[in-house]
């Protein structure tokens, strides 16, 4: 990255848009005084930019601008805006975020993804892709990535990526905005005709995506979405190397073979070689696709074919884009920025790929009068497969002030000669009462809205959950949809509707008694050892036990089943106590060790215990009565039961632990091991070769790839012992 020279302060005039903010806190990690103003903002923007502490103003006004070196304007901002016309009056340096941006990144490769459709996710899927494969990479995405919870990154690695859009600059730079960045790799997804405020006809649309395709050097790379017939014409008029992918035959990096669920699994070919099957958590053709454009990327640039299967797999998605904020008591609430009509036909395509025989609600807000205008023909029937519409007062955004051209009433007539049950209710408020008594148990509700309609799908997920009591706690604490699979030691599982650490009793206590109250199902996740965690997620609150005191008084001990195993064998080892010696290197909690009837090679946990202190069946302490001994012998032992498990335990992999209990004759280990399991695998879960009672996660295994090896384990060693193994490790969520 080149810094900016002469610059210590930079001014943002339309500060909270998705790409001007991220690049705003971006510069602020860079070292730059950051300031800003918006008028009439929105998450997430504002609120990336209100936790990186830049301080904005919420009205445009001339005395805002402090005398910055730099003055970034966005694209939306018109040349009668206050502060641009003094920044403008004072000679103060003005740019564009797409001139200042190529600028920092001139010297990097630029891998630019540029299309009607599909650029963020895509964008993100490659940013992903790279960051997995430890490339390092740097990239600015007009949204937020749900794996590292930002829209950008200041890499160290060669590659830049970014978002390119074909929407003009600036007022005083009427280019699109993808010309300023020069790709070496360009990437181009879908190409409609979009944004008739700039653009005079579709012909227009296409002349400028060919434009930007010719500005890939001789020795770049063109990629190529070909299921769109259009592209396939357009890329006839540029003589540059290129990939095509898509589902279609004509696509060199082709995706075939597709099985809709979750995940969506699909093989891929590029040219002759057989890349493997790939893994995307995402819903429908359009993400697989996505996919197929970051796969076509990373073939290209050399990355491992297990590398890259890895990133697509554990790609989370993108704020807005097909984000379920939460599912509640059965109903699933699904925020998105669709708002072109082709994009919201395909997301609801997308949606019946994972909700077949669902009530699917969705609730759009028209954007722009010019848009909703001129292509209303397309949104009359882009609802098709909604089983109820809901249209919102249409948001005017940067048309505010001009005389209205069409109204969200022409929108519910032109839509109702497709699907008879639409509405219109215009405000947020009253979308909120309304779904709010309509909705049931198995019903979907998708928000297609720019601005979010006021945070609507957050407001909805908090009124079906009966949130309020429980934000009494500490609730910043609370989490919606927190990915489970990073809380294992299994590596696996969808999400939780509702997410909460409690670092005390006190706060275990708290939350066990809300989540009671509110008659919310619960469960409590302490170390992540011996559960298996359902690819659906928890539907309810997760509560991660990170309780920590302990309290040795003489013989007595006293610890928090949050406090590690091995943290506590090593206080008691210190002090000389014999009695938890023999659990040194087991994984998890006390709580977990106690809830599980730890033992070891005969040796149970349970006959040191003197008292376990509960509430609601939750173990909250235990107290421990050991026996003074020699430490020096009590380090001795433990370091040979640490040595044991190294030695018989696959620990390099991902595991839940001992899979099964054993029976009273033979250990289940050996009795798969009998049956010549060891090594046998199902997706990327194994039954490991070093102990025939773990079932290890080679990488991207789901749960059902281990509830399918328990099966075939079951099944075997019925037919050869007739003994039914059961379960040891606890299973969590719909795994049926």
């Amino acid at each position: 990255m080149k810094q900016l020279k002469n610059i210590r302060s930079i001014h943002f005039i339309g500060i909270c848009g998705y790409i001007m903010s991220a690049a705003a806190v971006m510069l602020k990690k860079m070292g730059y005084k950051i300031t800003g103003s918006d008028q009439d903002a929105y998450p997430p923007g504002t609120e990336m930019i209100d936790k990186a502490g830049i301080k904005w103003f919420r009205k445009y006004s001339s005395s805002n601008l402090d005398s910055p070196d730099l003055v970034v304007v966005g694209n939306h901002i018109k040349s009668d805006n206050s502060e641009a016309q003094t920044a403008i009056k004072k000679k103060l340096a003005v740019v564009s975020l797409p001139e200042l941006i190529a600028k920092i990144f001139a010297d990097k490769k630029r891998i630019v993804i540029a299309g009607t459709h599909g650029k963020t996710t895509t964008s993100s899927l490659i940013a992903w892709v790279l960051e997995t494969a430890n490339l390092n990479p740097s990239y600015l995405i007009g949204g937020i990535m749900q794996n590292t919870d930002q829209g950008f990154k200041l890499g160290k690695g060669d590659f830049f990526v970014i978002e390119g859009d074909e929407y003009r600059t600036a007022f005083f730079d009427q280019r699109p905005k993808f010309f300023h960045y020069k790709p070496d790799i360009a990437i181009f997804t879908t190409c409609e005709f979009d944004h008739p405020d700039y653009f005079e006809s579709f012909l227009e649309v296409k002349k400028v995506f060919l434009k930007f395709l010719n500005l890939v050097p001789e020795e770049g790379l063109i990629i190529l979405g070909v299921d769109d017939s259009d592209i396939f014409k357009i890329q006839k008029g540029v003589d540059r190397p290129k990939i095509s992918y898509g589902l279609n035959e004509k696509a060199q990096c082709r995706g075939f073979d597709i099985e809709y669920g979750t995940p969506a699994k699909f093989k891929v070919r590029i040219g002759d070689e057989f890349l493997g099957e790939f893994k995307i958590f995402l819903p429908g053709k359009i993400n697989i696709q996505n996919a197929l454009a970051a796969i076509a990327v990373a073939h290209h640039l050399g990355i491992d074919i297990e590398k890259i299967q890895k990133g697509i797999s554990s790609f989370k998605g993108v704020k807005r884009r097909f984000e379920i904020v939460g599912q509640v008591k059965g109903v699933a609430v699904i925020d998105d920025y669709a708002h072109h009509p082709t994009k919201i036909r395909k997301t609801l395509a997308a949606a019946r790929t994972r909700y077949r025989k669902n009530k699917i609600y969705c609730i759009f807000e028209p954007h722009t009068y010019s848009r909703t205008k001129t292509l209303l023909v397309d949104y009359a029937q882009a609802f098709k497969q909604a089983d109820e519409v809901v249209i919102a007062k249409l948001m005017p955004s940067r048309e505010a002030g001009q005389k209205p051209s069409i109204s969200s009433q022409e929108v519910v007539r032109a839509i109702k000669k497709y699907n008879s049950n639409v509405k219109l209710i215009p405000q947020s408020l009253k979308i909120l009462e309304y779904l709010v008594g309509e909705v049931r148990k198995g019903d979907v509700v998708i928000i297609m809205s720019v601005g979010g309609l006021d945070n609507l799908a957050q407001k909805l997920v908090e009124r079906l959950k009966g949130l309020d009591p429980i934000k009494g706690l500490t609730l910043k604490g609370v989490r919606l949809n927190e990915l489970l699979a990073k809380h294992t030691t299994f590596r696996i599982g969808g999400s939780a509707d509702l997410f909460f650490r409690a670092k005390n009793i006190q706060d275990l206590k708290k939350v066990v008694q809300a989540a009671k109250k509110l008659k919310i199902s619960y469960f409590i996740l302490s170390g992540g050892s011996n559960v298996l965690v359902s690819d659906k997620g928890f539907r309810g609150l997760v509560i991660k036990n990170q309780s920590s005191k302990i309290n040795i008084s003489g013989e007595k001990v006293e610890a928090d089943s949050g406090v590690l195993v091995s943290r506590l064998v090593k206080s008691t080892l210190d002090k000389g106590l014999v009695g938890l010696e023999h659990f040194w290197g087991l994984p998890g909690t006390i709580g977990g060790a106690v809830h599980g009837n730890a033992h070891f090679q005969g040796k149970n946990i349970m006959k040191v215990i003197a008292k376990i202190n509960k509430i609601d069946n939750v173990i909250l302490s235990i107290t421990f009565k050991l026996k003074p001994g020699d430490k020096k012998e009590l380090w001795k032992i433990a370091k040979e039961a640490l040595e044991y498990r190294q030695k018989t335990q696959p620990l390099n992999f991902s595991s839940a632990g001992c899979i099964f209990k054993n029976p009273d004759f033979q250990p289940a280990g050996y009795l798969i091991d009998q049956c010549g399991l060891k090594g046998e695998k199902i997706g990327k879960a194994m039954v490991s070769p070093k102990h025939a009672n773990f079932i290890v996660n080679t990488g991207g295994a789901t749960c059902q790839d281990v509830m399918n090896v328990i099966a075939l384990c079951k099944k075997k060693v019925k037919e050869k012992f007739d003994i039914d193994l059961e379960l040891e490790i606890i299973k969590m969520g719909d795994l049926e």
